[in-house]
């Protein structure tokens, strides 16, 4: 299996099972498709851990997830760039399939964005909000040069799911 031969490190899923709380609602940080995203501490680092959901499904949709799972763990292990998370490890001993990333603490630029859109609703003080123009300018800079580090890839690699929420 590619999983097995992976280069990430990989780790028990027994450790990722306790560092979340039994992939608990409390550390649940989001998810969608095929997978959810916990908050986890292993080895004193937070992490972010993204687990294939199991289904009940047909054997064929879960060999298509697998396999999803299995591309993204390899175009992963291949990226390296400041602005793009690192995987960290995997998991394929349990029930669950798992990444391990580096986690973003302060949040995603969704999150950001809505308490500053709550923050312009309740008092028209731009001067309150979180991200200013000039840091907004930043930010967009960021993914501009994450996105051409990704395309300049040989072979070029591709997102398909840039918006805020992963961010």
């Amino acid at each position: 299996s590619p999983l097995e031969k992976s280069f990430a490190i990989q780790l028990p899923y027994r450790l990722l099972d306790t560092a979340t709380g039994g992939f608990s609602a409390e550390m649940f940080i989001g998810g969608g498709g095929s997978c959810e995203v916990f908050k986890a501490v292993v080895f004193g680092i937070e992490v972010a851990v993204k687990a294939l959901t199991t289904t009940d499904g047909a054997d064929k949709e879960q060999a298509l997830e697998e396999k999803q799972f299995v591309n993204e763990m390899e175009l992963l292990m291949d990226v390296f760039h400041p602005n793009i998370c690192r995987l960290l490890g995997v998991s394929i001993d349990g029930p669950r399939r798992c990444l391990v990333l580096e986690i973003c603490t302060g949040g995603s630029l969704y999150e950001v964005l809505k308490q500053d859109h709550e923050k312009l609703q309740n008092s028209p003080d731009v001067k309150l909000l979180t991200l200013g123009w000039q840091k907004r300018v930043q930010v967009v800079l960021a993914i501009v040069r994450a996105l051409v580090h990704l395309h300049s890839l040989t072979p070029p690699m591709i997102h398909r799911d840039v918006k805020t929420q992963n961010v």
